[in-house]
C-alpha cells in the first residue's frame, strides 16, 4: 500500500512508530490515532482562522453568526454558544460583546427569564453570513474534495463512533471507581 501520510504528520507517525517498536506493550495505533485527530483539528481550524482573517473573523466569530443565522426566530443564550463554539462561559462573553460592538447580534432580556440574556443575529450580521458563507463554503470543497461521498459517510460515521466512546470514556470510568 503506498504510504499517504503527508510531510507535516511524517514526524510524528515514525516517532510513534519507532517508540512502539522499543515497548511492544504500548497502544501505538491509539496513540496515532489520537495524534492525528489533535493534529488535524489544529490544521483545520488554523485554515480556518486564516480564511476568515480576510473578513475580520474568526472561526469562533463564524461559528456564532452561522449558528444563530441558521436558527431564525430561535434566540439562543450563552450558555448554549458555549457548546456551538467550545468556548468558555468567559469566552463567549467576549465573543459576543466583540459581535455585539460590530452590530452583528442582537441582546435582549429573555422573556423566561429575566436573568439571562438571548442572542440573535441582526441584519447587518446576516450580511455578513452572506459575504462570508462562498469563501467557508469554497474551503471545505477544497479539505473534503479528495473524498467520495461514500467515504465522507464513512468518516461521519467512525467519527461519531468515536465521539460516543469519548463521551462514555467518563462515565464508564467513573463507574469502576465507585
Amino acid at each position: 500500500m503506498k504510504d499517504i501520510c503527508p510531510e507535516s504528520f511524517r514526524f510524528f507517525d515514525q516517532g510513534i512508530r519507532k517508540a512502539a517498536l522499543a515497548d511492544p506493550g504500548m497502544p501505538a495505533q491509539q496513540l496515532l490515532l489520537t495524534k492525528l485527530h489533535a493534529h488535524l483539528g489544529k490544521l483545520l481550524t488554523d485554515g480556518m482562522n486564516r480564511e476568515l482573517s480576510r473578513f475580520g473573523i474568526t472561526l469562533a466569530h463564524w461559528q456564532l453568526l452561522i449558528w444563530l443565522s441558521n436558527h431564525p426566530g430561535q434566540p439562543s443564550n450563552p450558555t448554549q454558544m458555549c457548546g456551538v463554539v467550545t468556548e468558555t462561559p468567559a469566552g463567549i462573553t467576549r465573543l459576543t460583546d466583540e459581535l455585539f460592538a460590530r452590530g452583528w447580534i442582537v441582546r435582549r432580556p429573555s422573556t423566561q427569564d429575566r436573568r439571562r440574556i438571548e442572542l440573535s443575529i441582526s441584519p447587518a450580521g446576516e450580511a455578513v453570513v452572506k459575504k462570508v458563507k462562498p469563501a467557508v463554503w469554497a474551503m471545505l470543497e477544497r479539505v473534503y474534495g479528495g473524498f467520495s461521498e461514500a467515504e465522507m459517510r464513512t468518516l461521519e460515521k467512525l467519527l461519531k463512533k468515536l465521539l460516543g466512546s469519548l463521551e462514555e470514556a467518563p462515565a464508564k470510568k467513573h463507574e469502576e471507581t465507585t
